[in-house]
């Protein structure tokens, strides 16, 4: 009989987890302790709180079955003479200690000088910076591989798959990869 292979030791705790999501802080349409609800009902022991533009660290919803992570969705966007937004970026920062992080204006200009100054300046400032949705977001795998200090990617967000049939971002994370990019993948809900 062969012996089982483990990913993760089977002594070790596992945390599910979702490390974006937007409550009625922004544009969600959960109130942040009904997004803790729902999340456990399902299993979730982790969610950051990643509200557009909205920085809030959430720490009264934490218990010890719960980890809420203090976040925020930064965007950056191009836009045609009409106005309308013709390509985007949108980076989360989720903060490493929430009473510590400092976080910078959450919008600006898609020039990629502006975005990679703004995920060094969260950096500084106490937070990890991860991709949202490069694919939904009309970013060019090219385009990605010039931003710097990256810890993750989304590889699917489920929110843009599902409500917008947009692409999932594997072309864009291999070309990371290729290029010697080392960063970590997430799967989101948005």
């Amino acid at each position: 009989m062969k012996s089982r292979e483990y990913l993760l030791p089977p002594d070790q705790n596992a945390y599910k987890a979702n490390l974006h999501s937007h409550s009625t802080c922004s544009d969600g349409v959960l109130m942040p302790q009904e997004l803790k609800q729902l999340y456990r009902r399902h299993g979730y022991s982790v969610l950051a709180y990643t509200d557009h533009r909205a920085y809030y660290t959430h720490t009264e919803l934490a218990d010890e079955n719960f980890l809420p992570i203090a976040g925020y969705e930064l965007n950056f966007n191009r836009r045609d003479a009409k106005g309308r937004t013709t390509k985007t970026c949108h980076i989360n920062a989720l903060a490493l200690d929430p009473g510590k992080a400092e976080p910078i204006e959450g919008q600006g200009v898609y020039d990629l000088r502006v975005i990679n100054d703004a995920i060094r300046r969260l950096r500084e400032n106490g937070f990890i910076v991860n991709l949202n949705h490069p694919a939904w977001s009309n970013q060019m795998p090219d385009e990605v591989l010039e931003l710097r200090g990256l810890t993750a990617m989304e590889l699917l967000n489920s929110g843009c798959s599902w409500t917008y049939n947009a692409a999932e971002n594997q072309l864009h994370y291999e070309t990371c990869l290729k290029a010697g990019r080392r960063m970590l993948a997430l799967y989101t809900d948005d």
